[in-house]
């Protein structure tokens, strides 16, 4: 994302619209860096990578307990962070759900 310097021409005064201020030269550069995403594939992607995690433990500590990994560092490391991405994935849901209530308990 780039910034544009503002100059004293290009600032907006209370009666001027935005055609004025398009007119002045003033482009703002939105979303350039990023591409947007729906929230519901942000969180149906969310969950699949924790998914991938959790299989990636379970398939590390299988091995560990035949001893077919001898590196035991970086199973609880994968095992670490498999937990870490849970409990951020429960917190998201903890926090939807929260506000989901709070919007069914808005009068209207």
């Amino acid at each position: 994302m780039s910034f544009q310097p503002l100059n004293t021409t290009s600032m907006v005064s209370g009666g001027q619209d935005l055609r004025a201020l398009q007119s002045s030269g003033f482009r703002p550069q939105v979303g350039e860096a990023r591409q947007e995403l729906p929230f519901a594939s942000l969180v149906s992607d969310l969950i699949h990578e924790v998914e991938v995690q959790q299989q990636v433990v379970a398939g590390d500590v299988q091995r560990l307990a035949n001893g077919e990994i001898d590196n035991l560092q970086q199973v609880a490391t994968n095992v670490a962070k498999a937990d870490l991405s849970f409990r951020f994935l429960m917190e998201i849901r903890d926090r939807l759900i929260t506000s989901y209530q709070e919007v069914m308990r808005m009068q209207v």
